[in-house]
């Protein structure tokens, strides 16, 4: 089953350093679900010697059947797996435009992994920007599309990953003064993005580009 694409505005340093060239040197930059009812009769005897009269039997009721409800179908659990991971992956780029956006980093924390090398480099990039008194007068737009879910992972593993590519349109960074310091280019890439399982919610693990 494919999964509808969808387009959410995101933030800009998915790729490499290029996706935001240019400004502050040396800055950190991310690289990217009855009972039957018995038989009656009735029978009266005859007070003289006369043959007694059939008894009058009355014939049993029949019981109701009560029709049994038509149960709910359910997607299979693959199904279900995968668009878990898709919309783990939406609130993750969502996060980074937020991120890009407000310089909150609040939302990215919270859908990465405490030990994820690639979400730790968006957080030191945004903390940066910050830091240097930047922002985002675009974030760009992230379009994830061609998501599917790859499998081979160990029995009893938390840790279930996915392949998709992803779009990504102009963002620009200024400085305090309103110079523009940053300018993304517009990418097309394919990721292998992995996910783990920490109580009942998905979390980014790991994003790793897959080429051109």
């Amino acid at each position: 089953m494919r999964v509808r694409r969808m387009t959410v505005r995101m933030a800009v340093p998915l790729v490499a350093a290029a996706l935001l060239a240019g400004g502050c040197s040396g800055s950190p930059e991310p690289s990217t679900l009855p009972t039957d009812t018995p038989a009656t009769s009735s029978m009266t005897p005859s007070p003289t010697a006369t043959p007694e009269p059939s008894a009058t039997r009355t014939p049993s009721a029949k019981p109701t059947k009560t029709s049994k409800p038509t149960p709910t179908p359910t997607k299979p659990k693959k199904d279900s797996l995968k668009a878990e991971l898709y919309a783990t992956t939406k609130a993750f780029y969502a996060a980074i435009t937020k991120s890009a956006a407000t310089l909150d980093i609040g939302a990215l924390q919270r859908i990465s992994t405490k030990d994820c090398k690639a979400c730790a480099q968006y957080l030191t990039f945004y903390r940066s920007v910050k830091k240097r008194h930047e922002r985002f007068t675009k974030t760009g737009a992230f379009r994830v599309s061609d998501f599917h879910v790859t499998h081979g992972y160990k029995r009893g593993s938390k840790v279930r990953s996915a392949t998709f590519v992803i779009e990504h349109s102009k963002a620009v960074r200024v400085d305090s003064t309103g110079k523009v310091v940053g300018v993304s280019k517009p990418f097309k890439a394919k990721r292998l993005m992995q996910y783990r399982k920490e109580g009942n919610s998905w979390r980014v693990y790991s994003e790793v580009a897959q080429g051109k």
